[in-house]
């Protein structure tokens, strides 16, 4: 049902278009705050997620961060050991992951800013040039080698996460930390042992490359061709 929702264009998150409840976030988290969270100021809102909002922060050294509040301990708590070792990733396509800690009492993810880029989602239903799509695929796949080193798969490859600069370099945000993964807005490019298992490794990211690749391309997805 879902995928053909999207492939009819239509955007609604997953629970509307399913008529299921929101994610329920647990008993304790405190409000969202207004102006500091830990050595943080809150800047404002990048965007409502999932598991939880996307605080844009700048720290006491001026540089910009985006905050990731986790309403969900058991999330965080999943997470955590899998983040210190995306911590020591670093590839020039990938927004850096600076740290999985609690703030104030809540459990946060803290990752660089990639401010106002543009994300690849405006280019699709536009045939690309050949060379730009090759380029992009050299870059994701360089990166897609970083995280193998480290035992990692991204897990959610999708036009959403994949921003460019304006020299065109790749900017990939929104690495998936969580080991196990039913693929909710990505059903687009996600591997198929995803929807069956929740699990697959570096394979279902190159699934993803090639399913992004063909939709530059060719201006449709694969299997809206």
């Amino acid at each position: 049902i879902f995928r053909e929702a999207r492939l009819a264009g239509d955007t609604r998150p997953l629970e509307t278009i399913l008529g299921l409840p929101p994610a329920p976030a647990s008993g304790g988290v405190p409000p969202l705050p207004e102006g500091r969270l830990g050595p943080y100021q809150i800047t404002g809102l990048v965007a409502q997620g999932i598991r939880g909002p996307y605080l844009a922060a700048r720290e006491p050294s001026g540089r910009e961060v985006v905050i990731k509040v986790l309403a969900r301990k058991q999330d965080f708590d999943l997470v955590r050991p899998r983040a210190e070792i995306v911590k020591g990733v670093e590839h020039p396509a990938l927004a850096r992951f600076l740290e999985a800690t609690e703030l104030d009492g809540r459990c946060c993810l803290v990752t660089e800013h990639l401010g106002p880029l543009p994300a690849m989602t405006g280019l699709l239903g536009i045939v690309q040039p050949i060379p730009l799509v090759l380029d992009w695929i050299e870059q994701m796949a360089g990166l897609l080698q970083a995280l193998q080193k480290s035992g990692l798969c991204h897990q959610d490859l999708q036009p959403g996460n994949l921003h460019w600069t304006g020299s065109g370099s790749l900017k990939v945000r929104e690495l998936e930390l969580q080991p196990l993964k039913t693929p909710l807005d990505n059903v687009l490019y996600a591997a198929p042992e995803l929807s069956r298992s929740g699990r697959q490794d570096w394979r279902g990211d190159l699934y993803s490359v090639g399913c992004l690749a063909y939709h530059l391309l060719a201006g449709v997805p694969p299997f809206d061709a």
